[in-house]
């Protein structure tokens, strides 16, 4: 058993949410969606079936009324209709024709009288009832006859059977006896001319008495539950008379922009439809209700009731399927709690054991006894542990001789064959590169002076820095010949800036022994100074040496140059060919040495000195 506490293990960070939460809300879940799909399709059924009850109710109201008005905006119509016969029929004499006018006034509930204009739109005459006579004069306002002027144009040009005479009604205005609608039809001769223009101001008071009678029999606890406003918000109809004898402006917000855009939506079309919706009226009051607006006239019917009365069965629903939830919820917590306790102790451990893993205490060990896959899962874990143990110590092995192996072959070399990418054959390959030999100068003299163990300490010392400052620019150390450093650029792999890494190289050598040698001076009592050659060209790179034992090496005369340079080189002097001048550019100084000959034949080399 794992002796790390499997509580500090669970709450390590990282672990947001535990296993056991997560099973504990999956279970939970299970319980509940369910019971909480069912209750929502229940509440969505019986919303539906409400709120459609509400529609049909408002739509009842909404729709007796409507016909009301358009019937008498109809009979209206077919009034002016009538008197524009009686006008162009030929053969009538004066008289007659005043006659036949009161004749069909009387006739027509809507109208009480009539006044005519000529087709310029100037007033001819008003016929009146009795009892009408108290009505005020007062023209049909100039936009209307305009109004109706279109719409005759566009008739006229159809056939006879297609005419379609729509009731022309204008803006609701107010008189003594109550608002009324101004309405216009134009008068046609029997030729299709237009010859004038007959209208009339209808009294809403029909209207006014049969919403006074929808609020008593439908509403009769809310006195606003149904009335009618115009185009320009204003209530024509309301159960208030008060309301609609001033035409009142409706002050709820919310409605009046519903009746507006109702009023917009169905302007040109014949007639429209309302749409049910939820609001809060002026006073806060959340409400149900609808705007409809009507046929034949700019004007909307506003249905509403409070969402309390028209809502509560659908409450009454939600506070049982909540109850339900909640009875659900605290049984399956219970149910769950009890299960992922079973659950939850053995993962506790795996996950401490793991974390004692990470940290490589391989020799910590877990026993689950459930008996399960958690069972089979620790035994795994716990074999795995013992075979991290024995790679992590091979591993180790390895790691050892690798830096062994380093000590002998350069690093490269040695990564290349633990990668298995380095060929073990004898041979090689021609390769561009830079070779730099680094020699100490005056080392026999150096050497009289120091007893043996000193010169050794000494060497290790440069060698060391000397090493690290090549291995930094990417170089491959060959090796140490004597008091002599050989290293190059360029293999095992490629590097096509060679030279230039070869010259930072020496230039940072000779920099490292102005601080090197204030330790020796001190230390042995001597002075270290380098001579350095560096050639570039065309080498053999490969294994030289025999099946049983070789070496990762360079060969050619380009090697051979460079140990020259370095032999005619003076004290803490750097000296390259123009191979390596051309090869590192113009990155670095150069003083012109002369040429010398230092390969095998007549020709002569030109020599450089890298000014530190």
């Amino acid at each position: 058993m794992s002796e790390k506490s499997p509580q500090g293990a669970a709450s390590a960070p990282g672990v947001r949410f535990p296993l056991w939460m997560k099973l504990l809300w999956m279970t939970t879940a299970l319980a509940v969606l369910p019971t909480t799909a069912m209750g929502l399709a229940l509440l969505n059924y019986k919303t539906a079936s409400i709120k459609s009850s509400i529609e049909r109710r408002q739509d009842g109201v909404s729709d007796e009324l409507s016909r009301l008005i358009d019937q008498s905006l109809l009979e209206a119509q077919s009034g002016l209709e009538a008197m524009s016969l009686v006008l162009t029929r030929p053969g009538l004499d004066p008289d007659a024709r005043v006659a036949m006018v009161l004749l069909v006034l009387s006739a027509t509930a809507e109208l009480d009288h009539a006044t005519f204009y000529d087709a310029k739109g100037e007033v001819i005459d008003t016929a009146r009832q009795e009892g009408a006579e108290k009505l005020k004069d007062r023209a049909l306002p100039a936009g209307m006859l305009k109004e109706a002027r279109e719409a005759a144009e566009v008739e006229l040009v159809k056939e006879p059977s297609e005419r379609r005479w729509v009731p022309i009604v204008g803006k609701v205005e107010e008189f003594e006896g109550g608002p009324r609608a101004p309405m216009v039809s134009p008068i046609i001769s029997r030729e299709d001319k237009l010859t004038g223009f007959v209208g009339s101001y209808l009294s809403l008071a029909p209207i006014q008495a049969r919403i006074e009678e929808i609020q008593q029999d439908h509403y009769p606890g809310d006195p606003d539950a149904v009335f009618v406003v115009d185009d320009a918000q204003r209530i024509i109809a309301h159960p208030d008379p008060a309301l609609s004898r001033h035409l009142a402006p409706l002050k709820d917000e919310v409605l009046s922009a519903n009746a507006k855009a109702s009023s917009e939506v169905a302007r040109g079309e014949a007639g429209g439809a309302g749409t049910l919706e939820d609001f809060r009226d002026g006073q806060g009051r959340e409400m149900v209700g609808r705007t409809l607006p009507l046929r034949y006239a700019p004007w909307v019917m506003v249905t509403k009731e409070p969402v309390e009365a028209a809502y509560a069965e659908i409450w009454h629903t939600r506070k049982v399927l909540i109850g339900t939830l909640i009875g659900a919820v605290l049984l399956s917590l219970i149910v769950s709690l009890i299960f992922v306790r079973s659950l939850a102790r053995p993962i506790r451990q795996l996950v401490a054991f793991a974390q004692d893993l990470s940290e490589r205490r391989f020799d910590a060990k877990v026993s689950i006894g459930t008996r399960d896959e958690l069972a089979l899962l620790g035994g795994v874990m716990v074999e795995a542990a013992g075979k991290l143990k024995a790679s992590e110590e091979k591993i180790r092995e390895e790691e050892a001789i690798r830096t062994d192996l380093g000590r002998y072959l350069p690093r490269e070399i040695v990564e290349r064959v633990v990668r298995r990418e380095q060929e073990m054959s004898l041979g090689g390959q021609r390769r561009e590169v830079t070779v730099l030999f680094a020699d100490v100068v005056g080392f026999t003299s150096m050497a009289e002076e120091l007893g043996a163990e000193e010169v050794v300490g000494l060497l290790n010392e440069l060698f060391t820095i000397l090493t690290e400052i090549v291995f930094r620019h990417g170089g491959t150390v060959d090796k140490f010949i004597g008091d002599c450093v050989m290293a190059f650029w360029g293999a095992p792999d490629a590097q096509e800036d060679h030279a230039e890494r070869a010259l930072s190289a020496a230039e940072d050598m000779m920099r490292f022994l102005e601080v090197g040698n204030a330790g020796w001076a001190q230390k042995y009592g001597v002075k270290v100074e380098l001579a350095i050659g560096i050639n570039s060209g065309e080498v053999v790179v490969g294994n030289v040496g025999s099946e049983t034992r070789m070496e990762y090496t360079v060969i050619g005369d380009v090697v051979n140059t460079a140990a020259r340079l370095e032999a005619i080189a003076r004290p803490q002097q750097i000296l390259v060919t123009e191979a390596t001048r051309e090869g590192a550019g113009d990155l670095f100084e150069y003083i012109p040495f002369g040429s010398r000959k230092l390969s095998s034949g007549d020709r002569e080399t030109s020599v450089y000195e890298v000014e530190v």
